[in-house]
């Protein structure tokens, strides 16, 4: 009872890792920016740089770079779910 098959929590893990990825991408690409050496002369704020992106580049700019990090935040939570899990059912 409530008990997952290994692969049903793998799967739900690589959902979770692609609704991540998909959420904080835009919050990512802005960190990224800012954290450039130039940000201080080409931004007043985290604001203005989603505004710059968003304006100068368009609004799928916000996702660029989601590919490398989706590959590798879908694999490691499945991985987490799926041995979480496992470590759960051990306890138990």
């Amino acid at each position: 009872k409530g008990k997952l098959p290994i692969w049903q929590s793998f799967a739900l893990g690589m959902i979770a890792g692609t609704v991540t990825v998909f959420a904080t991408m835009p919050l990512d690409v802005v960190k990224t920016r800012m954290q450039s050496l130039a940000a201080p002369l080409e931004y007043k704020g985290s604001l203005h740089c989603a505004y710059r992106v968003v304006s100068e580049e368009g609004v799928r700019a916000l996702w660029k770079g989601a590919t490398p990090r989706l590959s590798r935040l879908m694999f490691s939570g499945a991985i987490v779910f799926a041995v979480y899990e496992e470590v759960m059912k051990l306890l138990r």
